[in-house]
C-alpha cells in the first residue's frame, strides 16, 4: 500500500505514519483463538527533488520500508537523510511518541 501525500512535509508525513503505525496496533481483531492484534512497519520517503524519477521514490520507501523491517518490525523509517530522523526509529523521535 502507498499513501501520495501532496502538500506535506517529512516531518507531516512521519507523523501521519506514526499515526496509522499506533491505530493498528492498537486495533484488536476477535478469531477462533482469541484476540489477534497485528503490528506494521512502515517506510516513509518525501520527493528527492526536481527531475528525479517517480521510481526513485518508490525505490527509497522501499528501502526504508526494509531497514524498519530489520530494526524490529513495528516502526517507522525513514528514507531520506534530510527528513525529521534520517534512518533511525522515528517511534522516539516525534513528540507523544512512544519512546
Amino acid at each position: 500500500m502507498a499513501l501520495i501525500l501532496p502538500v506535506t512535509d517529512p516531518r507531516g508525513a512521519h507523523a501521519i505514519a506514526e499515526r496509522i503505525r499506533k491505530a493498528v496496533g492498537a486495533a484488536a481483531h476477535a478469531c477462533e483463538q482469541g484476540r489477534l492484534t497485528v503490528t506494521v512497519s512502515i517506510g516513509v520517503a518525501t520527493w528527492p527533488g526536481p527531475g528525479d524519477a517517480p521510481e526513485a521514490l518508490l525505490e527509497a520507501a522501499d528501502k526504508a520500508l526494509y531497514r524498519a523491517k530489520q530494526g524490529g518490525r513495528n516502526r517507522v523509517s525513514a528514507a531520506n537523510p534530510a527528513s525529521p530522523g534520517g534512518q533511525r526509529d522515528l517511534r522516539f523521535g516525534l513528540p507523544g511518541s512512544p519512546g
